[in-house]
């Protein structure tokens, strides 16, 4: 019974140290003008359309894609989705923004070569 008790104990100090090993990293939040948010590999790009439905606003929502990867040309882009809602049929739909999953691009090493 002491050594279970011991174990659980050892285990939850082991839990709170690496919780909080995990909460003093230094975490970068990059706000843009446009109002993007970064956070390491995930990025929100607002849209804020209200009373739109996504199939009638593809237009609008890849050229905020396109606009994004322009921007960010060191990010590839891994997975995105679409952060609406529609409360019922017929309801009004709210378009909020993007969520976008990327990760840092392998340098192209024959531009590098290119350049040289």
């Amino acid at each position: 019974m002491k050594k279970r008790i011991v174990i659980a104990v050892v285990a939850i100090l082991l839990l709170m140290v690496s919780f909080n090993l995990a909460m003093t990293e230094d975490i970068t939040l990059i706000t843009e003008s446009d109002g993007t948010i970064t956070l390491d590999g995930h990025s929100y790009v607002p849209i804020n359309l209200w009373n739109k439905r996504p199939a009638d606003n593809v237009k609008l929502i890849l050229t905020a894609l396109y606009t994004f990867e322009k921007k960010h040309p060191e990010f590839k882009i891994i997975h995105w989705h679409i952060e609406k809602q529609q409360v019922a049929i017929n309801a009004m739909n709210e378009i909020y923004g993007l969520w976008v999953d990327h990760e840092l691009r392998e340098p192209d090493l024959k531009k590098e070569k290119e350049n040289k």
